[in-house]
């Protein structure tokens, strides 16, 4: 297990508590695309026999920029609740790995085990079919970012679902990869907006294919044939995973070997 510590080079806010930050690694470090660091924190817990916490959080970019690596962070928040009623109790809280990364500064130094984790294309000769939901678009702009700078050899799509426009992360970097590569395809879908609220998003020109609804509707508009000798990536909320997994297994009659799925 390979324990390593990184400096903060820049952290910045990219959309709705979400932010991405840029770390430098201070030794020679070496992971695959779709790949997580733990990150490694004292307990706060002073009672807890536990001096230490884990919190695994997915590299958003290709090993290529090492000793420079970048991760993408959801700010967990919430509050505590009464056993009896449910009702909030207390003030807001953060997560403990979010909270801690959130409030880092240039220059402190942080430390992280791995990597880890077998997210990854397996095939890179085959079609890539890919589906995120949330931060579960990081590790897609790791293996994206890999895959531009082979030229796309391969189809490749990616199909990215948000609720809200305001939760949408590097949706400026993927339209670029789409704008350079005819190989590469990029589609947004928003489940929660009106279709006014869509329309605007649309004058806005950061994004080309903006679909209303949920991201299961991207697998079920696939055909049969389009899935063959496909890899499929899934990376999100566990209920999204499970669904996109059905319709491939059943309705689309994909191996399950060509299914990697990896869940926030």
């Amino acid at each position: 297990m390979n324990t390593f510590f990184a400096d903060v080079v820049r952290n910045e806010i990219i959309a709705y508590d979400t932010n991405h930050i840029t770390f430098s690694a201070n030794l020679d470090l070496q992971f695959s695309a779709g790949q997580f660091f733990n990150l490694k924190l004292q307990n706060p817990d002073k009672t807890s026999k536990i001096q230490f916490i884990l919190r695994g959080y997915s590299v958003a970019s290709s090993p290529q920029k090492l000793p420079i690596f970048e991760l993408c962070v959801k700010i967990v928040k919430y509050f505590e609740k009464n056993e009896h009623t449910g009702e909030n109790i207390g003030e807001e809280k953060k997560g403990i790995g979010s909270g801690f990364l959130e409030k880092l500064k240039k220059g402190d130094r942080v430390e992280f085990l791995g990597p880890f984790g077998h997210f990854t294309k397996k095939n890179k000769a085959k079609k890539t079919v890919m589906l995120a939901t949330g931060t579960g678009i990081a590790p897609m702009r790791a293996i994206c970012e890999e895959l531009s700078e082979e030229g796309f050899v391969t189809k490749t799509v990616l199909l990215y679902g948000v609720s809200n426009a305001k939760f949408a992360c590097y949706s400026s970097f993927f339209q670029n990869l789409a704008n350079l590569h005819k190989n590469f395809e990029y589609v947004l879908f928003i489940s929660r907006e009106t279709d006014e609220e869509i329309r605007k998003v649309e004058e806005l020109k950061i994004v080309e294919n903006i679909v209303s609804g949920r991201i299961t509707k991207g697998v079920e508009d696939l055909s049969v044939e389009e899935c063959v000798n496909t890899d499929f990536l899934i990376c999100g909320n566990p209920a999204m995973v499970k669904q996109v997994r059905g319709i491939l297994r059943q309705e689309k009659n994909v191996e399950k070997s060509d299914i990697v799925t990896e869940q926030y």
